[in-house]
């Protein structure tokens, strides 16, 4: 069994919680609590004043940054996660675990198309993540480089800008920088009625999202206090991007949440060693964008969108069909209220 079967299969299903068309389900650990975390997120590290993050050079570099971990545990930077200041605002490619006691460049995408010149020498945390779709079509580009161009861990720099400006035209948010910022200053009002409806709840270790009765996407951490301090970043994430566009992905098919989870677990899996500590496992399956970071035999995160440019087609081959009913007998602790929770009406 792999690290991610292994970790879909301790988990079940909550009840949701609402606010408009999106809907949150958390997902429970199945396990006793854990002991205390072995890594500090971002905002905690920079509390220590320990813990940095700078442009790699005076000159910079935009699909790069060098973060300084001073500190005696690992730091854990998520998928998204955007950095504000320097010369250009920045999200994170994927999911970094910093080693203590290390420097480490860093792979970023730029959400700050038309500001290059500095504002401060060090960045700090913007307290949101990038927006799901937009999340989604990073991983994507980031996958495809991986296996394209051996380990290359950079997005497709123009289709990032262009999912900016898509929303920013979408919610009529505009900036003189062409910042993604724009699009949480717009909705502050609604982003803070979606804070106020989606709340952490006991033993929960991840999110699924669901809108407009459709599968968006989901997060699963190793640990309940990750997803209790980094919950408000992902409802940051789901609810820009509910705000912005009237519809989920079109493509999406995965009206269940079972059927979405065991596409997830039916995927195949390609590894590569990670930047920092760890393994990069990259998820290659139907319908599917995902990544997860594996350190020390589990999964620290796991991240998985449902794919707008997936074939559209419910139908199923056989072996897809098969690999999944195996993978839902595997699981077979979803309750029935999630189940029916999860349809489109």
């Amino acid at each position: 069994m792999s690290t991610i079967q292994s970790a879909l299969s301790n988990i079940s299903i909550g009840p949701s919680q609402s606010k408009g068309d999106l809907f949150m389900f958390p997902i429970i650990s199945s396990q006793e609590p854990q002991e205390e975390r072995e890594y500090l997120l971002l905002d905690e590290a920079l509390e220590t004043e320990q813990f940095r993050v700078t442009e790699v050079s005076e000159s910079g570099s935009v699909p790069e940054l060098l973060a300084f971990n001073d500190t005696e545990k690992p730091v854990l930077l998520l998928d998204g996660e955007e950095l504000i200041g320097a010369k250009q605002n920045r999200i994170l490619n994927l999911t970094v675990l910093v080693p203590a006691k290390s420097k480490l460049n860093i792979p970023v995408s730029c959400v700050e198309q038309g500001r290059w010149h500095a504002r401060s020498t060090e960045f700090a945390s913007a307290g949101r993540a990038h927006f799901a779709r937009g999340r989604m079509r990073k991983m994507k580009s980031v996958s495809e480089q991986m296996r394209s161009e051996m380990m290359s861990r950079r997005s497709n720099q123009s289709e990032v800008w262009d999912s900016v400006a898509e929303a920013q035209v979408s919610m009529c948010a505009s900036s003189p920088t062409s910042a993604s910022e724009a699009l949480h200053q717009k909705a502050r009002p609604r982003l803070d009625e979606f804070h106020q409806a989606f709340l952490a709840v006991d033993k929960q270790v991840g999110t699924v999202f669901v809108r407009s009765g459709a599968v968006v996407g989901m997060d699963l951490f190793d640990h309940t206090t990750t997803l209790q301090k980094l919950l408000p970043k992902l409802v940051e994430s789901y609810g820009v991007d509910s705000i912005a566009f009237d519809q989920p992905l079109k493509a999406t098919k995965a009206n269940n949440i079972e059927e979405f989870l065991g596409l997830v677990e039916s995927s195949g899996v390609d590894a590569h060693k990670a930047i920092g500590l760890g393994n990069d496992l990259r998820l290659d399956g139907r319908k599917i964008t995902g990544a997860a970071l594996e350190e020390s035999a589990r999964v620290i995160h796991l991240c998985a969108f449902m794919d707008e440019d997936s074939e559209s087609s419910d139908s199923m081959s056989a072996s897809s069909t098969s690999r999944m009913a195996g993978a839902m007998r595997r699981r077979g602790n979803i309750s029935r209220r999630s189940r029916h929770e999860g349809k489109q009406e």
